[in-house]
């Protein structure tokens, strides 16, 4: 991903934040022709006890993807934030259109998980979902058998993170009238509401 200086984002902390609140994202992964495949599906980003950033996610076994994900092989995690096209007709001056955006790219080694290590991924994948529901649900709350054939029918994956990529492109770069002018655009459509906020929160 390609990523100017000035839309750049390295704070760390800023990262995993952002990769915590958009955990639905892309696995990319290529097979040995260099096919690339992709797949959409929900990650469970944290740290072990030495800091190092994980990411685990589960994909089905007859998804193709899984006969790539081998370990020690390297895959990419994409994750992605608001986004929206921003026309130039605001501008003070004329200039070329443009989209805005937020994605983060974290690229790891694979670890196949264990069935035991599945069976682990799934609970605190559900936990980390349903505990604000009024009344959360649980693997537990599954039937045994019926547990046991939905983790046998799934192959789980962690990715060791040892390169992370990210760019928030949310109009910095232009002049103050600019960026109001672009705000008060988007305001026209009330779906732009989480980019116009993470537009703001960058401004400051």
């Amino acid at each position: 991903m390609y990523t100017p200086p000035h839309f750049k984002v390295e704070d760390e902390d800023e990262r995993f934040k952002f990769m915590l609140s958009h955990p639905f994202g892309t696995l990319v992964s290529t097979s040995g022709n260099l096919e690339p495949k992709a797949t959409h599906l929900p990650f469970l980003v944290k740290k072990d006890e030495s800091g190092e950033l994980l990411i685990q996610g589960h994909l089905a076994n007859v998804n193709d993807h899984t006969e790539i994900l081998k370990n020690g092989r390297s895959a990419l995690a994409i994750f992605s934030g608001p986004h929206g096209y921003i026309t130039s007709s605001v501008y003070e001056k004329p200039d070329a259109p443009t989209w805005n955006y937020q994605a983060v790219h974290a690229y790891g080694t694979v670890k196949k998980l264990s069935p035991e290590e599945l069976y682990v991924h799934l609970e605190e994948l559900i936990s980390t979902h349903e505990h604000h529901q009024a009344n959360p649900s649980s693997m537990s709350d599954i039937p045994e058998s019926q547990r046991n054939a939905y983790v046998e029918l799934l192959t789980g994956f962690e990715l060791k993170v040892y390169k992370i990529k990210a760019a928030y492109k949310l109009s910095q770069n232009r002049s103050d009238k600019d960026f109001s002018s672009v705000v008060a655009e988007l305001e026209k459509d009330s779906s732009n509401k989480r980019l116009i906020q993470e537009m703001e929160r960058q401004r400051k």
